[in-house]
């Protein structure tokens, strides 16, 4: 048989106390309960949130690099427009010489290109971006200056220039070099 000892004497004082001790237990499993719960919600909670940071920070890594690929791109537009800017000042000053000079061929030294023919030829050409000609003819008969001198004021070639004047004629020998000056017309 076994014995017990009571300590607490009164019965009464030790239901009290054993009330009191269940209603302590109970509370306890309930905040127990209760931070369980909320640890959960905070974890799961916490999870998420951490989820949506990460794609959020994925999500700003891809346009900040889309950002500096699109600067590059940007710098490549504003180079190639600055090179556009200078080729077309280039252009402006260009003088646009492959259009003049079938023109002047043909008004000019059509005559004289025959392949038995050498009785005159194109020494130099300068035009500057103003439009200002200055062709140096030489010829080697009294007939090619004369041919020369004439296509110089016929009507077809007169439309190319705003103005033609003959600067010098100078001969030596059967030899004759001629200087036309001129301000070309617009094509």
């Amino acid at each position: 048989m076994k014995k017990r000892i009571n300590l607490l004497t009164k019965k009464k004082d030790y239901i009290k106390r054993e009330s009191f001790f269940k209603r302590v237990q109970k509370i306890t499993y309930i905040c127990g309960f209760i931070a369980l719960s909320l640890t959960i919600i905070f974890y799961a909670t916490n999870q998420r949130l951490q989820g949506e940071h990460k794609g959020l920070l994925f999500e700003k890594e891809q346009k900040i690099t889309s950002l500096l690929v699109d600067k590059q791109g940007e710098k490549k537009i504003s180079f190639i427009n600055k090179k556009g800017d200078v080729l077309k000042k280039a252009l402006e000053q260009d003088i646009n010489f492959d259009t003049y000079y079938p023109y002047l061929h043909a008004y000019l030294l059509s005559e004289y290109n025959t392949e038995s023919s050498n009785a005159a030829t194109l020494e130099k050409i300068f035009i500057d971006n103003k439009q200002k000609l200055n062709l140096t003819f030489k010829l080697y008969n009294e007939e090619s200056l004369y041919n020369l001198l004439y296509s110089t004021k016929q009507d077809p070639l007169l439309e190319l220039f705003n103005e033609l004047a003959i600067d010098k004629i100078t001969s030596s020998g059967e030899t004759y070099e001629v200087v036309l000056v001129g301000q070309l017309k617009k094509i």
